[in-house]
């Protein structure tokens, strides 16, 4: 996701930095349907923290339990952009299989418009 968010802040070309940023969205989708963690139910106020190598810095934090909810912040190096949100998580289960639909609202904002 920094990989992405960092060449949105360089861009001068609204277009392409459209494409980044859209690159951003879609890259996290993989990573946040899937259960790599054994616990499925978080504690209101559970945190995360971590910080990229190029500067960035994540923040995370676990707000409501039903439905689960989680609020994110994310600072670019230099303060060059910031993108944050929640997510809203419904899971509906089946005899067989298992659909997660993520809902939520994301913002982005760059230091230079």
């Amino acid at each position: 996701m920094p990989y992405f968010m960092k060449r949105a802040a360089e861009s001068k070309d609204p277009v392409e930095r459209l494409k980044y940023v859209m690159s951003t969205v879609f890259s996290g989708f993989y990573y946040l349907n899937l259960f790599l963690k054994p616990k499925l139910n978080p504690v209101i106020g559970e945190t995360l923290q971590g910080h990229y190598p190029d500067g960035t810095n994540i923040y995370c934090e676990q707000i409501s339990h039903h439905p689960p909810i989680s609020y994110f912040l994310v600072v670019g190096p230099k303060d060059s952009f910031r993108y944050y949100g929640y997510y809203a998580f419904s899971a509906h289960a089946g005899l067989n299989s298992m659909t997660l639909v993520n809902k939520g609202r994301r913002h982005f904002e760059f230091k230079n418009g």
